[in-house]
């Protein structure tokens, strides 16, 4: 099994018992899909980015933030890119529903579900896109929860918002101003930012709005 960049270049190998599964549940929607883990791998020293295993599911690699004891290597990254993970889940159908489910669309979505190709090339331009660059800045990349710990942005000079970036909680959206209002610079690129505000249940694993 293969771990993937979004230019489609192998980055990483592993091995995996894969076996059939069904999902779990009468709403596994909103529940998740209860599976069995099938791999489990250590990365080795990688870059920040978003990986697909196996061309598939999205794996964030996010950057190493500096700790009490900074070992050289851990420095804040300039960029950061926020991959719209609650976006993803928002739309993301796989158990019988989503968000926008007509017409009885449901009020909360698992992030424990399988996300599917479609919902996938909402972002593959951009990531394909950002992959491809050698930039001359430490980029980091995170997803939309890590936006509730202002720790994770605030030594960065750029924050980069890409995809259809729909759905945001409070905290994410109050540290976003707080990290302008101290002189960072943000970069929008899509429409709809911001649009639903949403929350997390208490063990995040699912969204609601």
């Amino acid at each position: 099994m293969y771990l993937y960049e979004y230019t489609g270049r192998r980055v990483f190998k592993f091995s995996g018992d894969l076996f059939l599964q069904q999902a779990v549940g009468p709403k596994p929607w909103e529940t998740g899909f209860g599976y069995r883990a099938s791999a489990s791998f250590t990365l080795p020293s990688m870059r920040s980015g978003v990986y697909l295993v196996e061309g598939l599911i999205p794996l964030i690699v996010k950057p190493l933030m500096p700790l009490v004891v900074k070992p050289r290597f851990a420095r804040h990254p300039e960029v950061v890119i926020v991959y719209p993970t609650n976006t993803v889940a928002a739309y993301t159908s796989s158990g019988g529903k989503s968000l926008y489910s007509a017409p009885d669309p449901a009020p909360m979505v698992s992030f424990h579900r399988p996300v599917g190709q479609t919902t996938l090339n909402f972002f593959s331009a951009f990531l394909e896109g950002f992959a491809s660059i050698q930039f001359p800045y430490r980029v980091g990349y995170l997803a939309d929860v890590d936006l509730e710990d202002y720790n994770g942005i605030s030594g960065s000079r750029v924050l980069v918002v890409i995809g259809h970036s729909e759905y945001w909680t409070r905290c994410a959206r109050e540290n976003f101003d707080q990290f302008v209002l101290d002189g960072g610079n943000a970069q929008l690129l899509s429409g709809n930012n911001m649009w639903w505000q949403a929350r997390y249940s208490d063990d995040h694993s699912q969204l609601i709005c």
